[in-house]
């Protein structure tokens, strides 16, 4: 994901307010230590977030 978001020149900051989270928890995933709800990952997902 970190990848991705890299390529996109899209910011942590700018992926959590899109999905609705903290920063942190952006890191935390991105870093492998923790998983997102499912909820969360959808809206990680979402084509507007990272396509």
């Amino acid at each position: 994901m970190k990848e991705k978001r890299r390529e996109k020149n899209i910011t942590v900051q700018d992926l959590a307010d899109r999905a609705k989270v903290i920063k942190g928890l952006i890191s935390q995933i991105e870093n492998s230590r923790t998983i997102p709800s499912l909820i969360v990952l959808i809206d990680i997902i979402k084509p507007s977030k990272l396509t």
